[in-house]
């Protein structure tokens, strides 16, 4: 007897379903792997303050008494603390206000607006496709810094907002991601223009051009800092870099000294082992200018 069509379609459903309970039931079982659960990070190095899980202690502690020794090597290496952060960026990093959760939402926006770098590596396009987000890189990652001023035309990025066209500077800014909170920007730019020794230079370049729009100008970068680097108090805007009346073509720089001319120069990568490499990019992390590791 044949079957109708209705019968044939409830066939063919109960048959999808079993292919497809079948098939979930040996990816759950036969590929099934246990869940590894490190539970709190609430384990304190006794010597430095790092926070770990208790499963990163040394192997011959114990859980009742943990060691750590990864951080810094059981007191061997002895680090000042991390300044403490400028008020208002502490308080956007702590509070339970709306605004800080606006902030804590969209750091990596402030933080690219801000950045006195660019981010740069050779993207894997492979998985760009729909679904979920895939953010794959070949080789390492990198940051480069352009010239002082934009060419003709062209839109001031990265450092340069912070010299030129600076009265419409947060509106310039904003335009690029219309949808942070522009209040929120201008505060965190007027944050760093007191604290950041680097902003500080910036501005100090902008009030020469002013001054008189003739003036050659340069700005260079120190890669060997004159003072103590374990030091416990704010670099001063002196301490990072030097500003040079002059083009800097007579300037003979380190192999990680980084010059930077008003319009010259073009894109150039800086050293990972510069000690400005993440304070340049990560200005929300090193407010004050400190060196990066």
């Amino acid at each position: 007897m044949s079957e109708t069509t209705d019968q044939r379609k409830k066939r063919l459903c109960k048959e999808r379903v079993s292919r497809f309970r079948k098939k979930q039931k040996n990816n759950c079982t036969e590929k099934r792997e246990e869940r590894h659960e490190l539970g709190n990070m609430e384990q304190t190095c006794i010597h430095c303050d790092a926070k770990f899980w208790i499963e990163e202690r040394v192997r011959n502690s114990s859980r009742v008494s943990p060691a750590f020794a990864i951080c810094c090597a059981s007191g061997k290496v002895n680090l000042p603390p991390l300044l403490e952060p400028p008020p208002y960026l502490l308080n956007l990093y702590t509070s339970s206000r709306s605004d800080a959760n606006t902030f804590r939402k969209n750091i990596r926006g402030y933080n690219s607006l801000l950045a006195c770098t660019s981010f740069g590596a050779k993207i894997n396009e492979e998985f760009q496709r729909k679904g979920i987000s895939n953010f794959q890189i070949h080789g390492q990652v990198y940051h480069r810094i352009g010239p002082l001023l934009p060419e003709e035309d062209h839109t001031p990025i990265f450092a340069q907002p912070y010299i030129y066209d600076t009265e419409n500077e947060n509106k310039n800014r904003h335009n690029i991601m219309q949808d942070l909170d522009v209040n929120i920007l201008q505060n965190l730019q007027n944050m760093l223009d007191e604290y950041n020794p680097y902003v500080q230079n910036f501005r100090q370049i902008r009030d020469v051009i002013q001054a008189n729009e003739a003036t050659e100008i340069s700005m260079l970068i120190h890669s060997d800092r004159t003072k103590d680097s374990r030091r416990y108090n704010a670099f001063t805007a002196s301490d990072v870099a030097a500003i040079m009346i002059g083009d800097g073509y007579d300037v003979d720089p380190s192999n990680r000294d980084i010059l930077l001319r008003l319009r010259d120069g073009g894109l150039q990568r800086i050293s990972e082992l510069h000690p400005s490499y993440d304070p340049l990019h990560y200005v929300l992390l090193f407010p004050n200018g400190d060196d990066g590791w």
